[in-house]
């Protein structure tokens, strides 16, 4: 559950954004597309990376992604996806229509998942994809 501060963000959601930062940092950044950037939290530290050219931040619905261009992005990410995708159906859709915007070799970063398996067992249906676990 989210916890909003007047303040700004609580020291555990620097370190979680920090983490999640350096685990995208891993990834191909010369093209980014995130999903369901809300604040924007992680478009600030990864749009300002020289390797990244272009960072493009959605929202969630399917319009929202509409006519962007087929196998254009290295990486999308989408953070906090359990709280945006409890609903395997929803998951699954999104990622129908999201895998055709990565090029090829690109990665797909789902954060703030709690529990892999539901992904695991996803991945397997879905040609030419596999799930890995980068949790520390």
């Amino acid at each position: 559950m989210p916890v909003l501060s007047v303040n700004g963000p609580t020291e555990q959601q620097i370190r979680t954004r920090s983490a999640t930062v350096e685990r995208i940092r891993e990834l191909p950044l010369r093209r980014v597309l995130e999903i369901g950037a809300g604040t924007g939290l992680l478009p600030g530290h990864l749009a300002l990376d020289p390797e990244c050219e272009e960072y493009r931040f959605t929202g969630i619905r399917e319009r929202d992604t509409a006519g962007l261009p087929a196998g254009r992005f290295g990486t999308i990410v989408v953070n906090s996806a359990d709280r945006h995708f409890r609903d395997p159906a929803r998951l699954r859709a999104l990622l129908g229509r999201t895998l055709p915007l990565l090029a090829p070799g690109g990665a797909l970063f789902l954060g703030g998942v709690r529990d892999p398996a539901p992904l695991d067992a996803l991945a397997r249906q879905l040609p030419g994809v596999r799930a890995v676990d980068v949790r520390a």
